[in-house]
């Protein structure tokens, strides 16, 4: 719904950043429930998925990292992120995990800096959760029933983020549009309608979330 009405939000910086950080959510939501609801004897495809996803978000942020230490003239800080994409993909699993954990460290140390490079700390968490994800599915890590019990965890985790992330942001800029853009705003109430199933045998309830509304 959001991407059918970019044109209405799409000038407004915190609205993009917001549905930005909502869809980095969701892939992960996606990557972590292809793993917990499917057979766990083939997980080869998923982990490439996910591999190819952090090598690219790792590649991304190593790239303005690299740009903010040549404009510096930091030969220290060129030191820790001077890797090439085909460096990581190349890289043994474990020098992989370990080089993205790097990367999040020195990615914070230097956050307020890369805010000219649109690097934020949401970028930071991505690559952080993704590697979470890639490295608990790793030989030396992975137990089948421990295994699953964690990336249940973290889709648990992953959802909660996403939830709170429509309600305390996206619902409250929305309050907004209420008046400019009516059209809009009546297609976001209508598609945040929560369906409780509640417990068995009771009867199913629609309430939607009204942004006007304080928070109960």
């Amino acid at each position: 719904m959001l991407k059918l009405y970019r044109s209405d939000w799409q000038n407004t910086a915190s609205f993009v950043e917001a549905v930005a950080e909502l869809e980095s959510i969701i892939a992960l939501i996606d990557a972590t429930r292809e793993t917990t609801e499917t057979d766990q004897s083939g997980p080869v495809t998923e982990k490439k998925t996910i591999k190819e996803m952090l090598i690219d978000k790792a590649f991304e942020i190593l790239s303005q990292l690299s740009a903010l230490a040549a404009k510096n003239k930091d030969e220290v800080l060129q030191g820790k992120v001077n890797y090439t994409k085909s460096d990581l993909q190349i890289m043994r699993q474990s020098l992989l995990t370990s080089t993205c954990k790097s990367t999040v460290k020195t990615g914070r140390d230097n956050l307020v800096s890369l805010g000219i490079y649109n690097v934020t700390s949401i970028d930071l968490d991505t690559l952080e959760n993704l590697n979470t994800s890639f490295e608990s599915r790793l030989p030396n890590y992975r137990v089948s029933v421990s295994g699953r019990k964690a990336e249940n965890a973290n889709l648990h985790a992953f959802i909660k983020s996403g939830m709170n992330l429509v309600k305390e942001q996206i619902s409250r800029m929305m309050v907004r549009y209420e008046s400019l853009k009516p059209t809009f705003y009546a297609a976001y109430l209508n598609a945040i309608i929560v369906v409780d199933y509640g417990t068995r045998h009771e009867k199913v309830e629609n309430s939607v979330t009204d942004p006007n509304k304080p928070t109960p």
